[in-house]
């Protein structure tokens, strides 16, 4: 076996990020033509600090990937993963972010299917209904677990 040989530097070359505004809102590209596959990110100002009310904004991000009016959660899945694209959420304390993973060849089609989640969300009182009912369950089960209980004391204490 041979050793790979050992340089006393590295410089990693990164495409610049260029940005741009249209219709109010800021966008920004980082573009490498060697690679293959495509991280979009679509971020919005809509995280926990400003709900209404409680888990009005990860309800509502989590809710999103339960499907479309034209493609149930299921269908949805299934669309994604015959072009091996990986859609996820996430909601923090500011923002609320939905990413996109998907091969440069199929990012048209994840465009499309990923665009219908804001176009046209199915938000049934059905899934909002399993939601929370899932979501309850996992508070009653973490709060029987050291970790959650304190990371919730030291909460109190350092924020109340």
């Amino acid at each position: 076996m041979q050793i790979p040989k050992i340089h006393d530097s590295y410089r990693a070359v990164i495409a610049p990020i260029q940005s741009w505004e249209s219709d109010g809102h800021r966008w920004y590209s980082l573009h490498d033509s060697d690679c293959e596959i495509v991280k979009l990110e679509l971020v919005f100002h809509a995280g926990t600090s400003i709900q209404q009310k409680s888990l009005q904004a990860s309800f509502t991000s989590d809710l999103l990937l339960e499907g479309t009016q034209s493609n149930n959660s299921r269908s949805f899945s299934r669309k994604l993963d015959e072009i091996g694209a990986y859609f996820s959420s996430e909601c923090g304390r500011d923002y609320s972010s939905f990413t996109l993973h998907v091969l440069v060849k199929h990012l048209e089609t994840a465009l499309e299917l990923v665009g219908e989640i804001f176009r046209t969300p199915a938000l049934s009182e059905e899934e909002f209904e399993h939601h929370l009912f899932e979501a309850k369950e996992e508070f009653k089960h973490n709060c029987a677990q050291s970790p959650f209980l304190a990371k919730q004391e030291l909460r109190k204490l350092l924020y109340h």
